[in-house]
C-alpha cells in the first residue's frame, strides 16, 4: 500500500461502527453477508452496506459472491482481509511449531525475528515507501527545516515529526488487524493482537518481529524521526507503542 492508502485506512477506522464491523468479521471463521452483519452489530442493514463500501475501498474487507445452490442471484459475503489468529486448531499448532524451532535459544529467536520484522516492513512499504506527509502538505523534512525564522526550537520540530511517524504507524497496524487507538498523550494502544495466541507462548518470536517491523517502518516512512518502542502485553489484551524512553502504561483509554 502507498502512504495515501494507509492514510485512507486510518481515516476509515476513525468511525466506531466500522471498527465494530471489522472486529466481527475478524472473529468469525466464515464470511458474513450484510444482513448477518446487521444482526450481529445491531446496525441497520443500509448502514452496514454504507460502512462496508468504505471498508472495501480501504482494502480492509474483501467481498465475494456465494451461490446458495438455488436459482437466485448469488449473495455478497464479506470477510476481513486480516483475520484474528484462532486460539486453537491446525494453524495455531503450526505457528507454535515454527516459533519453537525458529532458532535454538530464545535470544537467538528474538534476534532472528527482529531481522525478519525489518524485512517485513520493507516488503509492506517498498517501493512506495515515502516520508509521512503532514496534514498541511509538508513532509517530515519540511518540518525539520521550518525551524529557521519562526522562533521554534529543533525539539519542537522533532515533536512534529514524531507525530507524523505515529500517524503512519497507526494506519499500518490498523491494516494488520491490531485495532490501534491513538491517545492524547502520544501513545498508540494496540487492542487484540491478531497473533496473540502464539505471541503469548513465544513473545521472543512474534513480539520481536513486530518490534523489528515497527523500527524499520519508522525509518522507511520518516527517516530521522524519533524512534518508537513496542511494549508487549502491558495488559492481557493490550500492547502499547510509545516514543523511545516513555513509560508504556497509558493514562487512560476509551475501552
Amino acid at each position: 500500500m502507498t502512504g495515501l492508502d494507509r492514510a485512507r485506512a486510518h481515516e476509515v477506522l476513525s468511525v466506531p461502527s466500522r471498527v465494530t464491523l471489522l472486529d466481527l468479521l475478524r472473529e468469525r471463521a466464515e464470511p458474513l453477508d450484510a444482513r448477518e452483519l446487521a444482526a450481529g452489530t445491531g446496525l441497520h442493514v443500509t448502514t452496514v452496506r454504507f460502512h462496508l463500501s468504505a471498508l472495501l475501498e480501504a482494502g480492509l474487507v474483501v467481498e465475494r459472491a456465494e451461490r446458495s445452490g438455488g436459482r437466485g442471484r448469488p449473495r455478497a459475503v464479506y470477510s476481513a482481509s486480516w483475520a484474528a489468529e484462532p486460539e486453537h486448531g491446525p494453524y495455531q499448532e503450526l505457528a507454535e511449531l515454527l516459533a519453537r524451532h525458529f532458532a535454538d535459544t530464545p535470544a537467538q529467536r528474538a534476534r532472528r525475528a527482529e531481522r525478519a520484522g525489518e524485512e517485513w516492513a520493507v516488503r509492506r512499504l517498498s517501493p512506495a515507501a515515502t516520508p509521512a506527509v503532514k496534514r498541511d502538505g509538508r513532509s517530515a523534512e519540511d518540518a525539520r527545516s521550518a525551524v529557521k525564522g519562526d522562533g521554534r526550537s529543533v525539539e519542537d520540530a522533532r515533536s512534529e515529526v514524531k507525530g507524523d511517524a505515529r500517524s503512519a504507524v497507526t494506519a499500518m497496524f490498523a491494516e494488520m488487524g491490531f485495532d490501534p487507538e491513538p491517545t492524547g498523550d502520544g501513545r498508540i494502544l494496540l487492542h487484540g493482537c491478531p497473533f496473540r495466541a502464539t505471541a503469548r507462548s513465544h513473545p521472543e518470536v512474534v513480539c520481536a518481529a513486530h518490534r523489528g517491523l515497527l523500527r524499520s517502518a519508522v525509518e522507511l516512512l520518516d527517516p530521522g524521526a524519533p524512534g518508537l518502542e513496542l511494549h508487549a502485553f502491558v495488559r492481557p489484551e493490550l500492547c502499547v507503542i510509545t516514543a523511545g524512553g516513555e513509560a508504556p502504561e497509558p493514562h487512560g483509554t476509551s475501552r
